[in-house]
C-alpha cells in the first residue's frame, strides 16, 4: 500500500460469481496485514460490494476468492472495480 500521510484511506470492490451453470459457490475474504477484515460466502450467481475503511498504516491487502461448497464445480468467481482511495491528510 502506499506510504505518505493519508487522511481517510479505503478499499472498495465488488466479488462476484460469474458461472454459467447452475451449482457451485464462491467466497470471498480480505485480509489487511494478515488480518481477516472481510468474509462472505455463498456467493451463487450474483455480486457483493465490498467498501471497507483501512487504517492508514495499513501495509499489506490481499484478496482471496475461494469456492465455499466444498466443490470446485463450476466456481468461477472474480473481483471487478476494485480501488484504494486515499484521501489527502486534512
Amino acid at each position: 500500500m502506499p506510504s505518505g500521510s493519508h487522511g481517510r484511506v479505503s478499499f472498495t470492490g465488488v466479488a462476484a460469481d460469474s458461472r454459467l451453470q447452475t451449482g457451485g459457490t464462491v467466497a470471498v475474504i480480505v485480509l489487511v496485514d494478515g488480518v481477516e477484515k472481510f468474509r462472505q460466502s455463498g456467493i451463487a450467481n450474483n455480486e457483493q460490494v465490498i467498501d471497507l475503511s483501512l487504517p492508514p498504516d495499513a501495509r499489506f491487502l490481499t484478496l482471496i476468492m475461494t469456492n465455499s461448497d466444498g466443490s470446485n464445480t463450476n466456481d468461477h468467481g472474480f473481483f471487478a472495480d476494485p480501488f484504494v482511495h486515499l484521501e489527502p491528510a486534512a
